[in-house]
Parts: C-alpha cells; structure tokens; sequence
C-alpha cells in the first residue's frame, strides 16, 4: 500500500487531496515536526533533506510534492489528474505547476520564514514587505488569466488545480488574495469539492 508521509498545512496536503480525488486507499504516516520526527534517521533515510512530503510505494521513495503528484497522475493514469505526455495539454500543466511553485509559492514561503519560522533577530520586516508586492504583481495577472475557468487545464481537474488550490489557500491565510475577485472565485470553487481536506489548509 502506498503510504504517505507528512503533517498539517504543508506541502504534504497536495498529494494528499490528490489520492482523496482519485479514492485511493493509501496510509497516512503523520510526521510531528515539533518532535523533530522530521529530521529522525527513519524520515531522513528516505529523504536526506529531512522534509515532507514523502511516498513510499513498496520499497520505492519519492519526495517533492510535484514529483509525487506526476508519480500518481502517471501510476494511475485512469484519474485523469496529470495529462498525457508529449500533449499540448501537459504542457499546459507543467507551466501551471512550475508557475505555482515559483512565482506564487516563493514569495509566500519568504513571508513564513520571516513572520514565523526564523528567530525574530533573523527576521526581515522589509522582505516580507517586497516578497508581499512580488506576490501581488503575480496574482493580479493571474486574476485576468483564470478570468471564469473552472479549471486551469481542459474541462476537469487536474493536479496543477489542487496545486494552485493549496497555493491559494497558504495565501488567503495571509489576506492576499481577497481583491483578487477570479482567484476568490476559484479558490472558494476548489474549497467546496467533497474531497478538499479542510483540516489540512489551516494554518
């Protein structure tokens, strides 16, 4: 059975709500970072970095969310969620996901470290404020992109909407994407689908 490993409002909620769209069984392995599990010889033997998400299928190990969730499109290729390769609509979907992770991610993630996770004398106010402007120069242009899509690729979901989902979401946490009107719409869209694990969004 696939298991896969990881905590609350991380990266690990990707994949997470992709096998909960494709109803697959898989176990649930949670890592609790304030123990420090993530950084135990058992994590770490599976991913050096000592970071989450993680999948083990078998004695295959898999980490990086992107690369697990292209792992699951391609392993069950009957859900639909990662399209065919060498098609115009893969394409599609690797910009989305690399547009997510590093346009809209990044500037989120300098935001944290310097809000929450560095100790206050590393803290950096005017980075915070910089990586805020970066991140609404990017929204206000995917705003127009998203316009009245339901989803990003084609006519049904695939990974790069949960991926933007879970992007928003980090960022509404932050007030960022309010005045964003298409963003609100998708996101609350993406938000309301059965197998959306709330619990996991809360930061």
């Amino acid at each position: 059975m696939i298991e896969l490993y990881g905590n609350g409002p991380s990266r690990w909620a990707k994949p997470y709500w992709m096998l909960k769209e494709m109803n697959k069984e898989f176990k649930e392995c949670p890592v609790d970072f304030q123990k420090g599990e993530h950084k135990s010889p058992k994590i770490t033997a599976m991913n050096p970095y000592g970071k989450v998400p993680i999948l083990k299928d078998g004695s295959q190990v898999v980490y990086e969310s992107t690369a697990i969730m292209n792992y699951l499109g391609e392993k069950f290729p009957e859900s639909g969620m990662v399209p065919k390769s060498g098609t115009m609509e893969r394409a599609q979907y690797d910009q989305w996901m690399s547009f997510c992770t590093t346009e809209l991610e990044q500037p989120l993630w300098r935001i944290t470290k310097h809000t929450r996770l560095l100790p206050e004398g590393k803290r950096n106010p005017q980075d915070v404020a910089l990586a805020k402007e970066d991140f609404e120069g990017m929204c206000s242009i995917l705003d127009g992109q998203i316009g009245q899509k339901k989803f990003l690729v084609g006519t049904k979901l695939t990974g790069a909407d949960i991926t933007l989902g879970y992007t928003l979401g980090w960022a509404q946490g932050m007030e960022l994407v309010t005045p964003h009107k298409n963003c609100m719409r998708y996101l609350k869209e993406m938000q309301t689908r059965p197998a959306f694990p709330g619990k996991l969004f809360q930061r």
